[in-house]
């Protein structure tokens, strides 16, 4: 009965873990709207204490992995364990405007979407519903 309900306690916070982190890509995985022409350029850094630099820290970490010594070698190194010290919010208008045209055109040449690229699928980023019907097949 005890380990029933350590299994069930493991499985509950892996449920939870889960969902914080569905609530943290809905929060900061949207593309902003078409921005003024007078909006400007900046860069706004997050206090370490807000979720969405953990998010970005973790999501970075997470990342890492197993690297060869140099470019030619056999010999594979463990992967490294960073310590992020900073993260910064870019807010560009210019490429927010380049993002939307360009995935307007994909639109078109792609009606029926894109391949997945197997490679980069732990970095895909979830389909926020209300996004658009079609950003699951654009959103490589």
């Amino acid at each position: 009965e005890r380990d029933d309900s350590k299994a069930d306690a493991a499985r509950l916070q892996r449920e939870v873990e889960s969902l914080k982190k569905r609530i943290m890509w809905a929060h900061v995985s949207p593309v902003p709207p078409l921005p003024s022409h007078y909006d400007e350029f900046k860069v706004e850094s997050l206090e370490a204490s807000h979720p969405a630099f953990t998010f970005f820290a973790e999501f970075f970490r997470g990342s890492c992995t197993q690297h060869r010594l140099d470019l030619n070698s056999s010999v594979m190194c463990p992967k490294p364990v960073l310590k992020v010290v900073n993260v910064e919010v870019v807010k560009n208008p210019r490429l927010i405007k380049q993002y939307h045209a360009k995935l307007e055109d994909l639109q078109g040449l792609r009606k029926f979407g894109c391949s997945p690229v197997p490679a980069l699928s732990p970095a895909k980023v979830p389909v926020v519903s209300g996004f658009g019907p079609s950003a699951e097949k654009f959103n490589e």
